[in-house]
């Protein structure tokens, strides 16, 4: 590790595991005590800003939308540092520099970075994609050349961020269906209880004690019910787990069932029945103009929707032969069988 800023007792409030938080010029690590524990890494540039919440909890919230938190000593000088150091890391980016070639990209929500270069997508005018190279056009009429094997994903991405601002699909946790679940099945525990109790007389146990009673039956019943339900559900698989999304037009929050990843997918919003574009897990309002970018999910055109899907292999197929993943020979034989 690179000489740090700053070290101190940590606790994640993730899994409970304790350690040391380090902060340095690039990147927040927590190495955790526990014996094979994964430590935790952080770019500076993932970084979108820092909260202190709860008691001794400092709360690093990331660009992609996922939190880090974790309760250490002396939280405000922790937040004052690391914001400095975000702040040093991540500069605008230098105009100079027009071209880039094979370099680390992140992309957020309304901006990309380019080794610790940020690019705000307000700034950029007009972006096009060939083959593997994209071009930026900033503001300034300046022009930035990407090569890169993900030049596509990125236009893609950058092109629908600009023109609709799209809202992030959350994944809801295991946490928060069990606690819904649990506090409803206590309740139904204590309702139980209560009437048992109203039922047989409350002996002279006095108030506290017919309180405690419920309580206490009301917990015995709740948890292990919410921990059947949850499982038996599958809510635990983050294939099947349900997740919130916000709709661009009414900005009503609800559910869908499953997690649609990457894979370009439709929705209706149940609040004002308008039709949903979702992808790369953000939410866009759905335009005929998509169709020129990305898959068609409209069920009446099953053909071209059958051939894209196949021409889109052949390009997966063909990154994986130019990085020797496949030979020549295994390329040509699933190719072959695409195209029949």
């Amino acid at each position: 590790m690179e000489k740090y800023i700053k070290k101190g007792l940590a606790t994640r409030e993730k899994d409970g595991v304790g350690g040391y938080l380090y902060l340095t010029t690039s990147e927040i690590v927590f190495e955790g005590n526990k014996k094979n524990y994964n430590d935790v890494f952080l770019g500076l540039e993932t970084i979108e800003s820092i909260k202190l919440t709860g008691i001794n909890f400092i709360n690093i919230i990331l660009k992609d939308g996922n939190e880090e938190k974790y309760r250490v000593m002396k939280r405000d000088n922790w937040k004052k540092l690391i914001e400095t150091a975000v702040a040093n890391n991540v500069k605008e980016f230098d105009e100079s520099k027009n071209f880039f070639n094979n370099e680390d990209i992140k992309l957020y929500e309304k901006e990309l970075t380019i080794s610790h270069n940020l690019i705000k997508f307000k700034n950029i005018k007009d972006v096009t994609v060939n083959e593997d190279t994209l071009i930026i056009i900033l503001n300034s009429n300046n022009q930035i050349k990407i090569k890169t094997t993900e030049a596509k994903k990125i236009f893609e991405f950058i092109k629908l961020q600009k023109d609709q601002n799209g809202t992030r699909v959350k994944t809801i946790s295991f946490g928060e269906i069990y606690k819904k679940r649990l506090i409803f099945w206590t309740i139904v525990g204590i309702v139980i209880t209560f009437l048992d109790r109203a039922n047989n007389g409350f002996y002279n146990t006095g108030i506290f004690g017919v309180i405690g009673d419920m309580f206490f039956w009301g917990m015995i019943i709740g948890v292990p019910i919410s921990l059947v339900s949850t499982f038996m559900h599958q809510d635990y698989k983050s294939f099947n787990r349900p997740i919130k999304v916000k709709c661009p037009y009414c900005h009503y929050e609800f559910k869908f069932a499953n997690d649609f990843g990457e894979k370009p997918s439709s929705g209706t919003c149940i609040n004002c029945e308008k039709k949903l574009f979702i992808k790369d897990h953000f939410v866009y309002k759905y335009t005929d103009e998509m169709e020129k970018y990305f898959l068609s999910f409209n069920q009446k055109k099953d053909k071209k929707h059958n051939n894209l899907d196949k021409y889109d292999e052949l390009e997966r197929l063909k990154e994986l032969l130019d990085k020797d993943v496949i030979t020549q020979e295994e390329f040509d034989k699933k190719k072959q069988e695409l195209l029949k």
